[in-house]
């Protein structure tokens, strides 16, 4: 049996950017596009 994960990461510069964007997921906005918005990570231009 194969156990396949994909993980996603949002790469910001303080905990607080951090828990403000968590806050945002949990309310439904998409993790996708914040990512694109927000991440620093050049993978996040991807979403």
């Amino acid at each position: 049996m194969s156990n396949q994960v994909d993980a996603s990461h949002i790469l910001v510069k303080t905990e607080h950017e951090a828990n403000e964007i968590l806050e945002k997921v949990k309310g439904g906005e998409s993790f996708e596009k914040l990512a694109e918005e927000k991440s620093e990570c050049p993978s996040g231009k991807k979403g």
